[in-house]
């Protein structure tokens, strides 16, 4: 009996220890250049929030969600040989045809960095994409809803060869629409651009400094 009271408690310990362990790896911080992937059903939607960066999503082959980040520090020092772990935290989750990528920093964190995104979605999925600061690219062949709103920045969309948008709401703050066939839109500084081609999808793009592109 003494031998068991001696050991619960040190197994205890480590028992403890672990899974404080792994709860901080669950919410830990990234290392600079990660994967992740998902199974997602066409039609699906994706949800993708980022503070400063560049997204670019393509099509993937099959129903898959597929992820690769690369996180470039805004400062480096000359004796760092090896890359350190950055601030930046992911959120990744896909559930019922449903995902949500969601990458952040924690209040007032210093050691940030701007994130390079590639996203492959299947050739439906709905879109809503929400960047602080940087560039969004979407490939022309994704077809579905698209919400894509970004700060400070550009963003370029593919149009493929015959846009099917019932829908149509561009604007700028600052900057300019450019490509398409609804026209440049209205405005001096800011631009603003309404048309309802009568498709089936939805499209609204605004960017509060920048331009909106589009291309075949």
């Amino acid at each position: 009996m003494r031998v068991m009271k001696s050991v619960f408690p040190a197994a205890l310990l480590l028992a403890s220890l672990s899974l404080a362990g792994c709860q901080n790896m669950g919410h830990g911080q990234l290392p600079r250049i990660g994967d992740r992937s998902a199974r997602l059903i066409s039609g699906g939607s994706l949800q993708l929030v980022l503070p400063v960066g560049s997204v670019h999503i393509e099509m993937a082959q099959g129903n898959w969600l597929r992820l690769h980040y690369r996180i470039k520090p805004h400062h480096f020092t000359f004796w760092e040989r090896a890359p350190r772990e950055s601030r930046a935290r992911l959120h990744f989750e896909v559930e019922h045809g449903s995902a949500v990528v969601r990458f952040s920093y924690p209040p007032h964190a210093a050691n940030t960095g701007s994130i390079e995104l590639t996203l492959d979605v299947p050739q439906r999925t709905n879109l809503h994409v929400k960047l602080g600061v940087g560039a969004i690219r979407v490939a022309g062949e994704i077809a579905g809803d698209k919400y894509l709103d970004t700060g400070v920045g550009q963003i370029r969309l593919g149009l493929g060869p015959k846009p099917d948008y019932r829908s149509v709401r561009l604007s700028t703050g600052v900057g300019s629409i450019e490509g398409g066939p609804w026209g440049s839109g209205q405005g001096f500084v800011a631009k603003a651009l309404a048309a309802h081609p009568g498709g089936q999808y939805r499209l609204q793009a605004h960017t509060g400094v920048g331009s909106i592109q589009m291309h075949g």
